[in-house]
This record gives structure tokens, sequence and C-alpha cells, in this order.
């Protein structure tokens, strides 16, 4: 009889305990009531060194896009409680690479979270398992993201515009969603490559923004000059380490960036960047230096 490790059963038991879990708590976005209307949104492009994550905040509500890294989780979660999170309405996490999880478990414990995002697909390492239980332990509701599905924070409204598992790229299962607010709207896109990027254009959903999270990490393997046209962001925000090994951004789609007269604004040489967006369509970019 062939033998089963002990790896293989402890895989099989996650996967069993995370399909229980999204079955008992996915579902529908929450309704929300929005809070008195008036103030600024604010999106900020935390450095988080090679890594992502993204803090929005609106009226005295909070949301966050991924967590970097789990070596910066504790400078996460003193940064988001120095921003005057408490509770978060919603955290997306676009797709379980550990640049993009790897906080999450801090995240999860140190807050109060009303729903938690994340796509229909497991990776099997350390970091995932402990998010997962995390959620598990703190009995945090779970949504599998659907195309249309619209989150609000007090008067912005962020939509899913696309999730598709593709298996055999963790990067091309990330959540997409744009962020509107007004007039203004914002592209969030994960690592997404261009296989996604062709894809979500043929579903003719909105992806006109004028601001664009460059995809993985401003990658030669995202931002194609098709899909950058038809967002024709006037400002792009790459989240990315300062001197990393792959070479992100690659000089390409910088190039591409700066043709379409697109400010550029880099985690790596800026630090953290914060995108104020105005109920009166006006905006502003502050940063805060290395």
């Amino acid at each position: 009889m062939k033998r089963v490790s002990a790896a293989a059963i402890a895989a099989f038991a996650l996967l069993a305990a995370l399909a229980l879990f999204l079955y008992f708590y996915g579902g529908n976005p929450p309704s929300q009531s929005p809070p008195p209307g008036g103030g600024a949104l604010e999106v900020v492009f935390i450095d988080v060194g090679q890594a992502e994550s993204i803090l929005l905040k609106h009226n005295g509500r909070y949301a966050l896009i991924d967590a970097g890294e789990s070596k910066t989780a504790k400078a996460l979660t003193g940064f988001l409680k120095n921003e005057g999170v408490e509770r978060l309405d919603f955290v997306i996490a676009t797709h379980p690479h550990s640049d993009h999880i790897g906080g999450m478990e801090a995240v999860i414990r140190a807050f109060d979270i009303d729903v938690f995002i994340m796509p229909d697909i497991e990776n099997d390492t350390k970091t995932f398992e402990n998010m997962v239980d995390a959620l598990l332990e703190k009995d945090v509701r779970v949504a599998i993201p659907v195309p249309g599905d619209v989150y609000t924070l007090g008067e912005a409204e962020l939509t899913i515009l696309f999730n598709q598992i593709t298996p055999k790229s963790l990067n091309n299962c990330s959540v997409v969603s744009r962020l509107t607010f007004g007039a203004l709207s914002v592209l969030f896109t994960g690592d997404m490559e261009s296989e996604v990027e062709a894809a979500l254009l043929l579903t003719g959903r909105p992806v006109r923004s004028d601001f664009l999270n460059v995809a993985h990490h401003g990658s030669s393997t995202s931002s194609t000059q098709e899909f950058l046209s038809a967002v024709a962001p006037g400002a792009a925000f790459i989240s990315c380490g300062v001197s990393n090994s792959y070479n992100h951004p690659h000089v390409n789609t910088i190039t591409k960036l700066t043709g379409m007269g697109a400010a550029i604004y880099r985690t790596d040489e800026d630090g953290t960047v914060r995108l104020i967006l105005s109920p009166d369509g006006k905006y502003d970019v502050e940063v805060s230096g290395k």
C-alpha cells in the first residue's frame, strides 16, 4: 500500500478547513451605512520594501489591500495604528504570495475586520497557513471576490473587476479592483500579468482610471501598452524595494508610463506615498521621502 506523507495529510487538512470556512462565512459584501460626507479619501502606498500594502482611509473608515512580507508585519501594524486604524471595513489579499500576505496574520490579530476578501486558491506555505489559522481563530467573515461586487468605504466604492483562478500562476489569480470617489478613480492590480490584462479588457468592464497601482511592482511581465492605453492614468504608483534583485520596476514599464505623460511615484525612491482625493475632484500627492 502506498504510504501518505504527513505533509500531504496536513495540506489536505488545511484545504478542507479552508473550504468549510469559505462555505460558512463567504458570500456577498455586507451592507454598510456611510457616515456623513465631506472628508478627503486617502490612498496610502505604504513603503514595505519589495512587497505591497495599500491603506484606504475616508471619514474614519479604513480598508487594506495586501500586507507586505512577514518581516515588516510589526512595522505595518504600527503604521496602521498611527493612522488611527482600530477596525478595517474590508481587507483584500490579492493573491497568496508572501510579499502580499506575509503581514496578514499580524493584521488579522491586531484589528477587527468586517470582511476579508481573498481568491479561492491556496498556497502550500506556512505564511498562507498562518493567515488562514488567524482568520479561523478570530472568526472573520471571508468573501470570495466576484466581478461586480461592490464594497463601500464611506462615500467611496470599490468594485471587483476581475478574479480568474489560473493555478499555473498565482500572480494571475490576483484580485483586480477599481475604487471610485466622486469623479476620480484608482485601479488596483495586484501582480496580474499581461494575460490577465488582455482578458480583463475583453470583459468590457471599466478600467479607465485617473490613477494606477502598477501591476507586479512594475515588472516587464505586466503593463502592456494596450492595457496602459486603456487605463490612461494621469499618475502611476509602484511598490518596490530599493535595489531589489528583480530590477523592479523594469525600464520598459517606466518608458511606457513616461511616454504617456503619467507622473510616476515609487516607494523605493519616495518612501510611503499618500494620494489624497478631494470630493471636489482635486487631488494631491505627498511623499515621506527615504
